[in-house]
């Protein structure tokens, strides 16, 4: 009897120190990912253009940091096998990619606030698809963030709404259904290869760009390069390794969660280096997100 409870303790405080490690790397990849508005403000290429050379750099540093393993499938249990494991890292993929285009094509078709209000929907569409497909319920703190968040966001952002277009305000809304769904696509493909999904949806963009890079040629000043880069080994490509770590540890609802304290930090980047101090409703609105953030995560 000892044995076998000594044995659950331990299986336990295992899982315990997974769940923490992922939700550090996500916190981690989230802080890079905050940094994509500030550089790609210092690019003057067109916007898919940008999008093509960042996740190519990005493709190109996972394929170095993890060679063979990358490409390296594991067998999935029964409970993951919602859909075959090649069709499945195609899903994940693809809702990975048309996140990034479809956010860079908001921002040019709406107002930046429209984008990232719509964009952080996600958490809604992630709480619905993980029910359906994985079985991940939201519990009643949950559905209660969910609110908070939704109400911390229109604070937040409050002070920048305009009319935006359908077109571009349906895009951004586009962007935060596929956000959610890569993240539920991401964690149903846990026992595979997330990282390998990740590669596919950063080659798909490549793609996409080629045309644009042919018509708008992209000048490669000191800062364009210094940016780009950047962009591509840390923002996209360390943050892609920590957010594929991530999501195999922890359900993907507490990931978008943790996600939504990017639009927090956006603004610090911006304070940081152009001293623009953001308004008294948008310091409401983040602590509120933030409060809404550790309620979910309170265990």
């Amino acid at each position: 009897m000892n044995r076998r409870f000594a044995i659950c303790v331990s299986i336990t405080t295992s899982n315990t120190a997974l769940t923490g490690g992922g939700k550090k790397a996500m916190l981690l990849c989230v802080l890079l990912w905050s940094t994509s508005g500030l550089f790609i403000k210092f690019i003057d290429w067109h916007p898919l253009v940008i999008s093509g050379f960042r996740s190519g750099i990005a493709a190109l540093c996972m394929l170095l940091v993890n060679g063979k393993r990358l490409f390296a499938l594991r067998p999935r249990s029964a409970q993951a096998r919602a859909l075959p494991g090649w069709w499945l890292l195609l899903a994940a993929a693809l809702a990975s990619a048309a996140t990034k285009i479809l956010y860079v094509l908001a921002n040019k078709l709406t107002s930046s606030a429209n984008a990232i209000l719509l964009h952080h929907s996600a958490p809604v569409w992630a709480a619905f698809l993980g029910w359906l497909l994985l079985g991940e319920k939201p519990i009643k703190k949950q559905w209660a963030a969910l609110v908070l968040i939704s109400g911390g966001l229109a604070l937040f952002l409050a002070n920048g709404l305009r009319g935006g277009s359908i077109v571009g305000d349906g895009t951004a809304l586009a962007a935060g259904i596929c956000f959610g769904a890569s993240m539920v696509l991401l964690r149903m493909n846990r026992e595979g290869s997330p990282l390998l999904c990740l590669f596919v949806s950063h080659c798909i963009p490549v793609l996409v760009s080629v045309p644009f890079i042919a018509s708008h040629p992209p000048l490669f000043t000191p800062a364009n390069t210094a940016s780009i880069l950047f962009l591509g080994i840390v923002q996209v490509g360390i943050a892609s390794l920590l957010y594929a770590y991530s999501i195999k540890r922890i359900p993907a609802l507490d990931a978008v969660f943790i996600a939504q304290v990017e639009p927090l930090l956006n603004p610090l980047w911006v304070f940081a280096f152009t001293g623009e101090i953001p308004a008294p409703l948008s310091i409401a609105g983040g602590a509120v997100i933030i409060a809404a953030v550790l309620l979910s995560q309170k265990r």
